[in-house]
């Protein structure tokens, strides 16, 4: 938490991105947690980790060009430690992100939980 709140007050961000209120990982749900504590006064998306979240309200969707997804998997590549999990597969990235732009009416998307949404 107070690392959190230092990067608050270091970075004042307007959007905070944090793991899914419903993902099952216990790490994840703490810094789920602590992100809302640490950043009350700004927007917040949870976003999705298909293999750790039972159930996931899509209720944000980002149109995504055929560029970011290749930009996500290609950042995907450098995460070494996860290169063995059957879930860092391009064929799994693209085909999630066809089907969240299918839900969002676009050809790619990338889905979040609106968390908390901060009009100013």
């Amino acid at each position: 938490l107070e690392d959190l709140v230092r990067i608050r007050r270091e970075i004042e961000p307007g959007l905070v991105f944090v793991p899914s209120s419903d993902d099952i990982h216990q790490d994840h749900q703490v810094i789920c947690q602590e992100g809302l504590r640490a950043f009350k006064q700004v927007s917040i998306l949870g976003y999705e980790i298909p293999w750790n979240n039972l159930t996931f309200t899509a209720s944000a969707f980002v149109h995504l060009e055929t560029k970011h997804i290749a930009k996500k998997i290609e950042a995907l590549h450098h995460y070494k430690s996860q290169q063995h999990r059957h879930y860092i597969s391009e064929h799994l990235i693209r085909s999630w992100s066809h089907v969240r732009g299918v839900q969002a009416g676009v050809e790619y998307g990338e889905a979040f939980q609106a968390i908390r949404w901060m009009i100013k």
